[in-house]
């Protein structure tokens, strides 16, 4: 797999890189993701074989993570 670029946009948190179907779906991932960003705590259980989420550190040393489907 390879890693994700930067990205230099600082606003951007959370980019999604898969198609989640539901409101409820991207809203439950992008809510984990910015946990996982935010508190440095691990992915749930739950998605460890659906999702693949990296946080990524920006060379300005700020964070976001990138989701992807297993």
């Amino acid at each position: 797999m390879n890693a994700p670029t930067h990205n230099t946009n600082e606003s951007v948190k959370v980019v999604i890189n898969a198609a989640l179907g539901s409101r409820e779906m991207t809203d439950l991932i992008s809510n984990t993701a910015l946990a996982m960003v935010d508190t440095g705590c691990g992915m749930p259980e739950d998605f460890e074989d659906i999702f693949i989420i990296s946080v990524v550190t920006r060379p300005s040393g700020s964070k976001y993570a990138v989701v992807n489907f297993a």
